[in-house]
């Protein structure tokens, strides 16, 4: 008895991450290249159930002690283009994120290409963070400019000269990535680019002028949400029942005979 009730709370916990996640996903519904994300349950320590007969047991099959929600997955999946018009606007179509760089050197990842110029006139993203080229440098671009345009390929060309290109990181596995706010994506610790990045990068297009939307899809969110406050209800009556039942076993046993 005491083990269901271990079980129930272990899985209402389990359960308030996952609202509290869906909840995340349904706030960045309108955030440029946010990708939603799902969580990974995962079974607790399982005891064997056996029969006995006499000294001899029988397994008969497997009983778990609750659910514990594990690490966040993110939906890579395409989002729909939103035409801007603003020519520093960029949306990936395909695989691959935007490679960003801070003052301290550190890399990051993201989808979201709602850039503009600093003060020295590098092509930044959103939080300051430098958006890099190929050549993993930062994009500086001309103060006397009169035109930006940039391909498909993100190949940046002003006034009808070529600068850059967009640097487009593609990885072999997306899972080796991890939210670290801002919208912005690091390798994991235990993780590094060496082997990890695409060599041949697979098939993408730039969409200048555009930034990608969220892929949340909205009606499904609320549906997935509605079924988990159902499930946490139902977990909570469970525990109600059980803490009910144990009292009656403690009152009231003692007094039969």
């Amino acid at each position: 008895m005491i083990r269901g009730l271990y079980t129930a709370a272990s899985a209402m916990m389990a359960q308030m991450i996952q609202t509290d996640t869906m909840a995340n996903n349904l706030a960045n519904l309108s955030t440029a290249g946010f990708k939603r994300s799902s969580i990974n349950f995962q079974s607790l320590h399982e005891d064997v159930i056996s029969r006995f007969n006499g000294f001899d047991a029988t397994p008969i099959g497997k009983i778990s002690t609750g659910i514990l929600a594990g690490s966040a997955s993110q939906d890579f999946s395409q989002g729909t283009m939103i035409p801007t018009g603003n020519v520093l606007d960029m949306a990936i179509q395909g695989e691959g994120l935007f490679t960003l760089q801070d003052d301290a050197g550190k890399v990051s990842y993201t989808r979201n290409g709602s850039f503009h110029l600093n003060d020295n006139n590098q092509l930044v993203a959103q939080n300051g963070e430098r958006v890099l080229d190929t050549q993993n440098q930062p994009i500086t671009v001309p103060k006397t400019s009169k035109t930006i345009e940039t391909d498909r390929f993100g190949t940046i060309q002003v006034d009808n000269t070529k600068i850059a290109k967009i640097k487009v990181t593609q990885f072999n596995d997306p899972r080796l990535l991890e939210r670290v706010g801002s919208n912005r994506y690091e390798l994991r610790k235990e993780f590094s680019e060496d082997g990890n990045v695409k060599v041949q990068a697979g098939e993408y297009k730039i969409f200048q002028g555009n930034i990608e939307n969220s892929n949340v899809n909205v009606v499904s969110e609320l549906v997935k949400n509605v079924e988990g406050l159902r499930m946490y209800e139902a977990l909570q009556k469970n525990i109600h029942f059980q803490n009910e039942t144990l009292g009656k076993a403690i009152n009231e046993a003692g007094r039969t005979g």
